[in-house]
């Protein structure tokens, strides 16, 4: 093992460790994990905190920051009690460390044998995690990261949801909230830790942006780059609840009450895009979105008007009194197909 090596005692969280898997479909798929490390452990700490101060040493290190340390140096280790409001990180340092979709990390038992068991290795048991620290330097974005490297389970503890689980999406509809204390909440739901959002956009701060205003306007209807005056959310998880939960269970058989609490963001995201036009959450968000329109011609006027009546009934904006319930999304969806015989007599 060498200097830039550490074996840290740890509990796992945010453990994305099976599979390689993209940040907002953005990037390249990469194994990650949250490591929670008690500050108590003081043997641990001063081990990661020596491979930190080499790595800083390191003339191949200054080499990529230009001959010198950069004075804003984004370092791994953290402290959970001041920059988390999670029960779970206090008391604890904590650190990220990911691996390129080619380097899956080796995941061990307590007798070295390898674990093939999906369910054994899991957020919130304990661990013992073999990290390597590397300097990085990419658009302007100057480090220390942390490569996952062998992960040997110790003992089972309490699951944890593995983080962004769905019960956290009421921070999007809290009108108590100004617009930029809703975006920054929705950020810390959407990505675990900004070395995640990086590495994701491959250190690309434009891309970062780019990336980052379109999930919060596509999510919530908050345009943070000014360019989207003209346009409207596609969909609302306030007054679509309904349609999720009835599309979710005709298109993946997924009963929306016994899996909110377990998946992430990025899956639920991922669902409710993968939702077919024929489920209500599929349709609403193909009649409301004006790119879907057919272009008038002198031979489609029933067809524009039945897209026209669609439309306007799976308009936004109408409240929980129409949409809040399976029975109000069935409604609009009769309301729709009435309209659209009513178009091609």
């Amino acid at each position: 093992m060498n200097t830039n090596e550490v074996i840290i005692p740890c509990r796992l969280s945010y453990a994305n460790i099976w599979e390689p898997k993209q940040v907002n479909d953005t990037g390249d798929p990469k194994y990650s994990c949250c490591l929670l490390i008690k500050k108590s452990d003081t043997n641990a700490l001063a081990a990661i905190r020596k491979a930190i101060e080499a790595i800083k040493a390191d003339p191949a290190s200054l080499a990529k920051w230009g001959g010198k340390l950069p004075p804003k140096l984004k370092e791994p280790l953290r402290d959970g009690d001041e920059e988390k409001d999670d029960e779970n990180y206090e008391g604890c340092y904590f650190l990220n460390a990911n691996a390129n979709a080619d380097r899956r990390p080796r995941i061990i038992d307590r007798a070295c044998n390898e674990v093939l068991d999906q369910d054994e290795v899991y957020s919130g048991c304990y661990a013992k995690v073999k990290v390597g620290f590397f300097s990085y330097s990419a658009s302007g974005n100057r480090g220390i990261g942390a490569g996952l490297e062998v992960i040997q389970k110790i003992r089972d503890g309490e699951r944890l949801s593995g983080g962004n689980n769905l019960d956290g999406f009421e921070v999007l509809t809290d009108e108590g909230k100004s617009d930029e204390q809703r975006r920054d909440e929705f950020l810390a739901l959407f990505f675990v830790d900004w070395t995640d959002a990086w590495c994701a956009c491959d250190y690309d701060a434009a891309e970062f942006v780019r990336m980052r205003d379109a999930a919060v306007w596509d999510m919530c209807g908050l345009d943070l780059s000014g360019d989207r005056p003209h346009e409207t959310p596609l969909w609302d998880l306030e007054e679509d609840a309904a349609r999720i939960r009835t599309s979710f269970r005709q298109a993946y058989g997924i009963e929306w009450d016994e899996v909110r609490g377990r998946i992430s963001f990025a899956e639920f995201v991922a669902l409710v895009g993968g939702c077919p036009q024929d489920t209500p959450l599929g349709a609403a968000i193909h009649y409301r979105n004006p790119a879907t329109k057919p272009k008038p011609t002198k031979y489609n006027r029933q067809e524009v008007e039945a897209w026209n009546a669609a439309h306007k009934a799976f308009e936004l904006g109408k409240g929980r009194s129409s949409h809040g319930s399976e029975e109000g999304s069935d409604a609009a969806m009769r309301d729709v197909f009435a309209a659209l015989k009513r178009a091609t007599r």
